[in-house]
């Protein structure tokens, strides 16, 4: 559970870092928290994963390249500000054909639903059946009026779904090897409520 901003153990041990860090208990019967980041715990790994970020820049939307980098401060950093960054930056590209999802997201795999299993994949936008979504969400209203049950319980103003059909190029970690049906990014509640922020699913 969180206790001023804190994730609070059954020991009563105050983790700093939610998604992307573990308990490791010392020989002296201690608990440490090693941070998943440069320097820290997977050094190696993400040192390769940012190597391949940083070579996507160049290629990448202004909006893209801003989330990549603010992705790259995270990895390099691990804390939870940063993390927040990435995360809005990645929510609010809804234009780049291009992208990525990459990082310690789900927590499915945790007992305490706390702790982010990694995982990353890249894909592109299918225009064609992207134009094909945006058809039936363009006649939202026509379903809506047309539905078998009495009008009052009809919405007057209904707005259509906004979707991307995508094509996976890569998917490795928690995402591999079968896509998963949908990814909860950002993975943070605080975020989530932000009304200037629209998050995925």
């Amino acid at each position: 559970m969180y206790i001023a901003g804190k994730l609070a153990g059954p020991e009563g041990f105050h983790e700093q870092h939610g998604l992307n860090s573990r308990r490791v208990q010392q020989p002296d019967g201690t608990l440490v928290e090693e941070v998943y980041k440069v320097d820290g715990r997977y050094s190696k790994q993400i040192t390769e994963v940012i190597t391949h970020l940083d070579a996507a820049i160049p290629f990448a939307t202004e909006p893209m390249a801003r989330a990549l980098r603010a992705l790259i401060q995270w990895y390099r950093t691990g804390e939870d500000a940063d993390r927040a960054k990435y995360d809005i930056a990645w929510v609010q590209d809804k234009m780049s054909p291009v992208d990525t999802i990459n990082g310690f997201i789900e927590v499915y795999l945790d007992p305490r639903g706390i702790k982010g299993g990694w995982e990353a994949l890249v894909f592109y936008v299918n225009q064609e059946k992207t134009a094909r979504i945006h058809t039936l969400a363009e006649s939202a209203q026509w379903f809506e009026d047309r539905m078998p049950w009495d009008p009052q319980y009809r919405k007057p103003n209904v707005t259509g779904i906004v979707a991307n059909a995508i094509d996976v190029v890569t998917e490795t970690g928690d995402s591999g090897p079968v896509t998963p049906v949908g990814i909860n990014l950002p993975n943070d509640q605080a975020i989530r409520e932000k009304p200037s922020v629209t998050c995925a699913t």
